[in-house]
């Protein structure tokens, strides 16, 4: 992809990060309505948790940025390695079709994405004049219609994830990383309605309602809401950032082909681009909601959506297309 001494287009990444590290501050990210909730907030661990995670925020952009700098500038000798060379040409390609799959936008996920946005965007818009306040409550209460179907979704791509798993032939990377994405998939589900402890009852125990800030047995509102913040950051990077890197970057295509990571189609990963700017800044600036509403909430059940999407393109580019 590059030639020369240096990676012109590296070094202006690395720039990039540094900047970002050395503007990172919780006053800025206020400014821009970005994690303002949890900065103010009136519970302790949130507002210390908010600030740990702009801290390490930091540092990693800094850090990045030096070392992206230095493979930047030493791109040359890097690319003539016999090392980038052999690894560049191992034999870790999946079925061609699942490569050519990967390219598509007007697909089958882009298609039920859309429509999914334009359900979305017309009970914002229009929910309150379509659905009663009681249905209106249920529909968006804990453990109400969005948070049970968001389970549904993830417990289907679980399962979807071990068939895969269990099917796939002479790949043993993604035999790997299909059973733990069925096993990381069951678990969200199970957090996802707090194992069923308002459907059963359960309390609460007394040392978890400390650490909780909802008092709930999860643990994704543990410590704050940082879980919250990592899953909104791997679900772009995975989503959006990985398809790019896999067209683009030799090395890091077949690193993701060494481990076994499902990758998004193109069409795919724009409807996860448009999931992860489905913040409440950007939403409540086009319509004030419906009653109830909780956008995180929605958000979830779109990401559990592209979730089902992203194993359903994988079983067929890995099962059906061999």
């Amino acid at each position: 992809m590059f030639a020369g001494r240096f990676s012109i287009p590296l070094i202006l990444t690395s720039v990039l990060f540094i900047v970002l590290g050395v503007l990172l501050s919780p006053d800025r990210l206020a400014s821009l309505g970005l994690m303002d909730r949890s900065l103010a907030s009136d519970i302790p661990l949130v507002r210390a948790t908010a600030l740990l995670e702009i801290s390490i925020a930091k540092r990693s952009f800094l850090v990045l940025g030096a070392v992206l700098l230095l493979v930047g500038l030493f791109w040359g000798p890097i690319v003539r390695s016999r090392a980038y060379h052999r690894f560049a040409i191992w034999d870790l390609h999946p079925p061609a079709a699942y490569d050519r799959a990967l390219r598509t936008v007007w697909n089958q996920s882009f298609r039920v994405m859309l429509a999914m946005f334009i359900l979305s965007a017309l009970y914002l818009v229009q929910g309150n004049a379509w659905f009663s306040p009681d249905m209106l409550g249920w529909i968006n209460r804990e453990d109400g219609g969005i948070e049970t179907a968001s389970a549904i979704l993830l417990f289907l791509a679980g399962l979807l994830s071990l068939g895969i798993a269990t099917k796939v032939r002479g790949m043993l990377p993604r035999t790997l990383m299909h059973g733990f994405l069925a096993l990381l998939f069951v678990v969200m589900c199970g957090e996802e309605i707090s194992w069923g402890q308002r459907y059963f009852g359960f309390e609460t125990p007394e040392n978890l309602k400390a650490l909780n800030v909802q008092e709930e047995i999860n643990f994704h509102n543990m410590f704050g809401y940082l879980f919250d913040h990592l899953f909104i950051l791997f679900f772009f990077l995975w989503g959006c950032v990985v398809p790019l890197l896999y067209k683009y970057s030799i090395v890091l295509r077949q690193f993701f082909r060494l481990i076994g990571l499902p990758i998004p189609s193109f069409g795919l990963a724009i409807g996860m681009l448009f999931i992860t700017l489905g913040q409440e800044q950007v939403v409540f600036k086009f319509t004030d909601g419906v009653v109830g509403l909780r956008i995180p909430e929605l958000r979830e059940l779109l990401s559990a959506l592209a979730f089902l999407l992203l194993m359903r393109e994988s079983w067929r580019g890995l099962i059906l297309r061999r």
